[in-house]
């Protein structure tokens, strides 16, 4: 493959990606339609009027669309597993990287809380400053159902991240890392990941945590050290939802101590797994070309 089809190669993994969703969205929203109809029209006496509302709302329903998206994170965990797997067969580079103890996976566990808890106070003062900018992503945090039930948690808490992970930090970095240095594979990585969300809030701080989750990636050379991470970013946005309302986070007091302690842990944490790097030896050039 020469080197514009090894560029182009790195992208594939989002389309992939976005493939899954649109077309499995579109054949199963077209399969529960049909039976759906089926359904109601075997009753006796049942008024098809307005059936085709009635589908199109519970298609639409938040708790669905998070089951949906649930079989497709599985999917998703099928496809790009069996990717990577062919992936690291082809390759013959031989990385030594940190290793991943309990006391690592902890500073990368707290370094997950706070990124959120970062996050939730900068998301917050921008809503309550321009509110008009959040009214979509607003209703897309509806429309997917982000909330506290169990689907939500299994998604977002468990299968989305360990999907998301092999897609971008797996395929996509490990495509990427043939073809151009770390760092501007992991740049690469985590914009295709803040696209993959489709929406700008999201994508924004997407391709932020994205950098740190291939951070930690490379440093540990392990998927377990970004999928803990990954993890522990939606995870405590579910539970500290319980604890840290708007009020907390927009009174001057409260919110600035835990923007600071953010702050610190997490510039703190970056620049431990930062200095982590040099332990990183690659014995093999992983960004050569095949001559035509």
């Amino acid at each position: 493959m020469n080197k514009a089809g090894k560029y182009l190669g790195t992208v594939l993994p989002l389309l992939l990606a976005l493939a899954i969703q649109v077309l499995g969205a579109a054949w199963i929203g077209i399969a529960y339609s049909v039976v759906r109809m089926f359904q109601l029209a075997s009753r006796d006496g049942a008024d098809l009027s307005n059936a085709g509302l009635d589908i199109v709302t519970e298609v639409q329903d938040p708790q669905f669309l998070m089951v949906i998206s649930a079989v497709f994170g599985i999917v998703g965990i099928i496809v790009f597993g069996l990717w990577l797997r062919h992936l690291n067969r082809g390759d013959n580079t031989r990385v030594t990287a940190n290793h991943l103890t309990v006391k690592q996976t902890g500073i990368i566990i707290v370094l997950g809380i706070f990124l959120q808890i970062g996050l939730s106070i900068v998301l917050t003062v921008i809503s309550n400053w321009q509110p008009g900018w959040f009214k979509g992503y607003g209703e897309l945090m509806e429309k997917l159902g982000m909330g506290n039930s169990l689907a939500s948690f299994l998604y977002v808490g468990i299968i989305g991240p360990i999907a998301e992970e092999l897609i971008f930090r797996g395929v996509t970095l490990g495509k990427a890392k043939r073809v151009m240095p770390f760092f501007a594979a992991n740049i690469l990585q985590a914009l295709l990941f803040g696209i993959y969300h489709m929406n700008i809030i999201q994508g924004t701080y997407a391709f932020a945590i994205g950098l740190c989750f291939g951070l930690v990636r490379f440093t540990y050379n392990t998927l377990k050290a970004s999928i803990a991470l990954h993890m522990s970013v939606n995870l405590s946005g579910i539970f500290l939802g319980y604890i840290l309302s708007d009020s907390v986070l927009l009174n001057p007091v409260s919110g600035g101590l835990l923007f600071v302690a953010s702050a610190v842990v997490i510039a703190a944490s970056l620049i431990y797994f930062i200095r982590l790097l040099k332990n990183v030896e690659i014995e093999e050039e992983l960004y050569t070309f095949e001559e035509n």
